[in-house]
């Protein structure tokens, strides 16, 4: 596992363990872990794959998408 990876998993882990989750953007995830939007994606990619964190697509009343739910599996 990258570094990037293990941060962003680490982000994840502590925002599930204080409120189930984290909703943001790939921007702000990509801000707390210190990477590109890029790294962020290949990385949700990798870590979904392993099972260790989920994705949840939120939509607006209007049916825009708006920031996913993050949250890491127990």
């Amino acid at each position: 596992m990258s570094s990037a990876q293990k941060r962003i998993l680490g982000y994840i882990s502590a925002e599930t363990t204080l409120s189930d989750g984290v909703r943001c953007s790939k921007k702000e995830l990509a801000k707390q872990a210190g990477c590109s939007v890029q790294t962020v994606d290949r990385a949700i990619f990798r870590l979904r794959k392993l099972g260790l964190v989920e994705v949840e697509e939120c939509h607006a009343e209007s049916g825009a998408q708006t920031a996913n739910l993050y949250r890491a599996k127990r």
